[in-house]
This record gives structure tokens, sequence and C-alpha cells, in this order.
């Protein structure tokens, strides 16, 4: 089950963050100029995209193609601070091997965008540990409105279910929380239907 969410640039592809202009900004060709530095420092790589759908058109004139859609889920924090047993806090684990388990998932290694995100604070990361080895991890961390959920990987539901849970109970409680999920993993789909989230 893996749930990605951030941006990284490594040797073979890429996945770069999405960003959004000032309302003062706009309309002035900053954006496009941004984007093709972009692309053009990411020549030679795969590079995936995090899109709108208004946007859909634009992208197929970069070149990208629609692989999948990702799913956005709301529900509400629990501020429930409890956690299951193998759950512990990102910061009690070496970085190192916090790092190794993230790269098996990821086709780049991406260390300063794993240390940065630890490291805000208004983040929350907790991994799974199951007989000594990490099984999973997610971070939860705020956004304009609520919190954010992502990435969040894990080995099966079981391990899925309890990180969710440690999360969404770093959340304030009735605050809402938000989970993207990609369509095509059916397994990820059924976390946010068991706890009531909504798609949006």
């Amino acid at each position: 089950m893996v749930i990605p969410s951030g941006g990284w640039a490594g040797t073979k592809g890429s996945w770069p963050p999405t960003g959004r202009r000032r309302r003062e900004y706009r309309g002035q060709g900053f954006g496009m100029r941004l984007w093709q530095e972009g692309m053009d420092h990411l020549r030679g790589r795969n590079v995936g995209l995090d899109g709108v759908v208004e946007e859909q058109e634009k992208y197929k004139e970069s070149g990208f193609r629609l692989i999948h859609r990702s799913i956005r889920f709301q529900g509400t924090g629990t501020g429930d601070d409890r956690s299951d047993r193998g759950v512990v806090e990102l910061a009690e684990l070496p970085f190192e091997d916090l790092l190794s388990y993230d790269t098996r998932h990821f086709p780049a290694e991406r260390g300063r965008f794993l240390k940065s995100c630890i490291a805000r604070e208004c983040s929350s990361g907790f991994a799974f540990i199951g007989d000594g080895e990490i099984e999973g991890y997610g971070l939860l961390r705020r956004c304009r409105t609520g919190f954010k959920i992502g990435p969040l990987f894990a080995e099966d539901g079981g391990v899925a279910e309890s990180l969710f849970s440690a999360l969404a109970g770093r959340a304030d409680r009735c605050s809402p929380i938000y989970l993207d999920v990609p369509e095509p993993n059916s397994s990820a789909l059924s976390l946010p239907a068991r706890h009531g989230m909504a798609e949006t």
C-alpha cells in the first residue's frame, strides 16, 4: 500500500512538487518560465506529475499522459493520542533505517526531503515496527485547512490501519484531515471508507 506525497528528483526519475503562484503574479508568464526551466533540468528522466483535471490538456501539450487519477478523501481528526502496539515516533528511529525503507518504495533516494518533513514543527510521523523491522511509516502535516496525511507506506492493511489511526489521532479533534489515494490501489481505497472519509 503506497500513498505518495511530495517531490523528488533522482537520476532515473522525478516527481516535481506542486506549486502555486501568488495572485498578483499570475498571468505574467512566470509559471510557464519556471515550468520550462524545471523540465529542462529534468530532461532525460521519467517525470511524474500530480495534476489537476482542468489543466490536463496543457499537460498533454508538454508530453504527459494520464496514468491514473488519485482520489482525495476528507475526514476528521480524532485527537486520540493512543496508538497500537508496534507504532513508534519517527524520531525514535535511526534515520538511515527510515531512508532505507523509503528508498525501497521510491525510485530515488530522497533523504533531504524526508529530513525536512520530519523536522517541521507542524508535522508528525510514525513508523510501524514488526519483528524488529520497519513495516510502514506515515507523515501528518498541517495544511491551509486542517491536516494532510502522506506519504503513507504499509506492508499490509493492518499496518496501514495502525498508522492511519495514530496519524488521525495526532490531528486536532474534529479538524479536517485529507488523504490522497491512487485509484488503482484497491486495498488502500478501503482505508478511508472504514474511517467514514468522503471523496472530495
